[in-house]
């Protein structure tokens, strides 16, 4: 069974994160780790006090959608606080986020050296074809379909197993 708990971008387009947690095998991914842009709204992840609802740790990999920083600013923080897995992006994507993670960091007076932490898998690497499927775990199979909102910008589909 696949559980998903929507943590950010709740109430609003801004700080995407969608946590999901594949009970057969007990791996647990996010979908996008966005930081909350805007006014007084409330945010899922209160960054001066180290929280987030989840155990970075234990997050086992992050399907990163675009480089939009509501959808991947947070990415340092997990590192900071544990987390080791693997983000998952089209090229773009990887190369465009680090530039807006970097600027963002120095604007912030933040610690750059978290960039380094982030252990980037690229999805669209040869051989690769649009649709295609790609294994992650035992059991959790995705396809990533292109999007037009950015370059590099993807939807990300779960397969489930077929039955024999």
């Amino acid at each position: 069974m696949l559980k998903v708990n929507f943590v950010g971008a709740v109430n609003g387009v801004s700080g995407s994160c969608s946590w999901l947690h594949h009970t057969a095998t007990n791996t647990q991914f996010l979908v996008d780790c966005g930081a909350y842009q805007g006014g007084d709204e409330p945010q899922y992840c209160d960054v001066d006090k180290n929280h987030f609802p989840f155990q970075p740790e234990q997050i086992n990999f992050v399907l990163l959608t675009h480089a939009h920083l509501d959808h991947c600013g947070l990415l340092p923080e997990m590192v900071e606080q544990g987390f080791t897995g693997k983000v998952y992006a089209t090229r773009a994507t990887k190369e465009i986020a680090e530039v807006m993670l970097r600027d963002a960091l120095k604007i912030n007076g933040g610690d750059l050296t978290l960039l380094n932490g982030i252990s980037w898998s690229v999805v669209d690497e040869q051989p690769f074809k649009w649709g295609q499927t790609l294994s992650l775990t035992d059991g959790l199979k995705f396809t990533f379909l292109r999007s037009s909102h950015i370059l590099g910008a993807v939807h990300v589909q779960n397969l489930k197993r077929q039955a024999n």
